[in-house]
């Protein structure tokens, strides 16, 4: 006899580089169905709440990636959906889930302290919860770039304190 198809955890977990909200099932689920029809999403506040649920690899998880950050969801699980080995969830679930909040931060994609403009496409940055950032650009003076690389190559080990970076005015401008 097979055992009961139940979920295991509802909850926002860490997934593709960001959070997003997670099932997890004790039994992997049937591809074959449109999972969508049995899984939803609304805002405590009421309303649904767009996006899909995607399939972990072992079909034992549902990712829901839509969110935004300090949230509350309701997460609805609708009875009907079959596991790969043909048992049915029974009963509906609900649950309330308030998401975290995530700290703004920016970071480069890249540990270079060189652009030249004649090779660069451009500097990437990351940012999360963040709508716009501020660089400022040093340009080393040429006369000045022997001494800059000397003083980086010393430097090359750890970030750059305020003191350093502070020091950089010696070699060009901003």
């Amino acid at each position: 006899a097979s055992q009961a198809f139940q979920v295991v955890d509802i909850s926002e977990r860490a997934h593709d580089g960001g959070t997003a909200l997670a099932i997890q099932f004790d039994q992997p689920i049937n591809r074959a169905q449109n999972i969508d029809e049995y899984l939803r999403v609304s805002l405590a506040e009421g309303g649904e709440v767009d996006g899909a649920w995607i399939l972990s690899d072992n079909a034992k998880t549902a990712w829901f990636g839509n969110i935004e950050p300090e949230t509350r969801y309701h997460v609805k699980i609708y009875p009907g959906l079959y596991s790969s080995q043909g048992t049915r969830l029974a009963s509906s679930k609900v649950e309330e889930i308030t998401t975290r909040k995530i700290v703004p931060g920016a970071e480069f994609k890249s540990n270079g302290h060189f652009m030249p403009g004649s090779l660069a496409d451009g500097l990437v940055v990351s940012s999360i919860n963040v709508a716009e950032i501020n660089i400022d650009f040093f340009h080393i003076d040429e006369d000045q770039t022997a001494k800059f690389l000397q003083n980086l190559r010393y430097r090359s080990g750890g970030l750059w304190s305020q003191y350093y970076i502070d020091r950089m005015t010696r070699y060009g401008k901003l």
